[in-house]
């Protein structure tokens, strides 16, 4: 689409098993022939993770991943600027198996448990790794982010207390 080559990242992951039967979905794309109108990529289903379940490994990745990607919150942004229910008991039971799958144990309901040293690495992220595969003009403050997902876990907490 820009006219130099690009890549589109996709992961099959075979290291765990799914905690939902995987559901088939339309390939939705906006990549279409701009003379024609008609789609580049053919619109086919394809079997995938269920949105609870993708969602849940989305933020286990920003709590756990070794080396950290903006993308990650990116994406989680994206994510709570639609309807989705962080706060769901269906979704927040994936989202804990998930997590102890990784055996994972530390605090993450304050910035994704983050200190500050990988809260800056995030923050230089932006301009280097983020802002070229976004859209132009588009930006992202990270700040943003921290302070929803403070209180969308400390609601899940309080909503897992129930």
């Amino acid at each position: 689409m820009s006219g130099k080559d690009e890549n589109i990242k996709l992961e099959i992951s075979l290291r765990q098993t799914p905690v939902e039967k995987p559901v088939y979905n339309i390939l939705n794309h906006f990549y279409k022939d701009p003379f024609t109108g008609e789609d580049l990529i053919p619109k086919k289903k394809i079997l995938s993770l269920t949105l609870n379940e993708t969602v849940a490994e989305k933020l286990k990745a920003a709590i756990t991943r070794k080396e950290l990607v903006i993308r990650d919150y990116y994406d989680l942004w994206f994510i709570s600027e639609t309807d989705f229910d962080f706060t769901d008991k269906k979704f927040l039971s994936i989202f804990k198996k998930k997590l102890e799958e990784e055996k994972y144990r530390e605090n993450y309901s304050h910035n994704f448990g983050l200190d500050q040293k990988s809260i800056e690495l995030l923050n230089k992220q932006i301009s280097t790794e983020l802002i070229p595969v976004i859209r132009i003009g588009e930006t992202f403050n990270i700040n943003k982010v921290f302070k929803r997902f403070n209180r969308i876990m400390q609601m899940a907490e309080n909503n897992s207390l129930k």
